[in-house]
């Protein structure tokens, strides 16, 4: 994402940057990608899609031409995926977890659930005055206050990350 806008001209942040080899900088919010980035960035997603349909296409026992057509960036529902053998039944993660056991043949087991933690942000602005402060950077940062939340959400997911132009919500 190129962020300029957002942190500059409505949040106030000016960035400056030492560079120690020509991309460095890869990846900077508040500037937009060079083609060379671009590029690399391109080649990245292409290999990463590759690894994962050759995991799909060995794991399913599909050969990468159905594989293929199953795949480019389509999302399919439990009951299609079983349908179309990309898994072999859905349920949540309780049911994963009685399935794993199942397969290591695992007889005794538990499972211990942690309260998650805040992040110190989150902690920082939850202190008495979350309506306030929200609703004061939404009015200070107008339409950017979704891409805001969006990027807020994304700073701790680790490993892959892969935005489509769409927030789907479920309730």
């Amino acid at each position: 994402p190129n962020m300029h806008e957002l942190l500059t001209n409505k949040i106030g942040l000016t960035f400056e940057s030492v560079k120690t080899g020509p991309h460095s900088d890869f990846g900077r919010v508040d500037q937009p990608l060079t083609e060379t980035d671009r590029m690399y960035l391109q080649t990245r997603v292409n290999q990463i899609y590759s690894d994962f349909t050759q995991v799909v296409s060995k794991g399913r026992g599909l050969d990468s031409a159905t594989v293929e057509g199953l795949a480019q960036g389509r999302v399919w529902t439990a009951t299609q995926a079983l349908k179309l053998k990309l898994i072999d039944s859905y349920g949540g993660i309780e049911d994963a977890i009685k399935i794993a056991a199942f397969m290591s043949k695992t007889k005794k087991y538990h499972t211990v659930s942690y309260p998650k933690i805040e992040d110190p942000f989150t902690q920082f602005f939850n202190k008495g005055t979350n309506t306030m402060m929200e609703n004061r950077m939404k009015t200070e940062l107008g339409v950017f206050y979704q891409f805001y939340k969006i990027f807020q959400s994304s700073v701790h997911t680790q490993g892959y990350q892969m935005r489509l132009p769409f927030q789907l919500i479920i309730q």
